[in-house]
């Protein structure tokens, strides 16, 4: 209860300070709903800015995944390539030692 008077209060004195604003002709666009909408907008605009950044993110682990997959295969590529000397030889002499 205490939060929501001391609310009240701060919302009460930003009207107060934006009605002497409007009578020292300096500006009657500043009061609680100004505020609340000006700190809506930025909330707003911080969360569009931090879903590009989660974008972007993902974007980058989308590329880091397959170029480890990418790399993986020419690896196992390579060695089976580089054996397949040593394996046929292993079936000829297999062939020949009748097993």
């Amino acid at each position: 209860m205490k939060l929501n008077k001391l609310a009240d209060k701060a919302l009460s004195q930003l009207d107060n300070i934006g009605f002497q604003l409007g009578e020292m002709g300096i500006t009657d666009q500043f009061n609680r709903h100004t505020c609340i909408a000006f700190v809506l907008n930025e909330q707003t605009k911080m969360k569009g800015e931090l879903d590009s950044i989660q974008a972007r993110i993902d974007a980058r682990k989308v590329q880091a995944e397959r170029l480890i997959a990418k790399i993986e295969n020419t690896v196992t590529d390579t060695v089976n390539f580089a054996l397949t000397p040593a394996k046929a030889a292993l079936t000829s002499v297999k062939g020949l030692l009748g097993k």
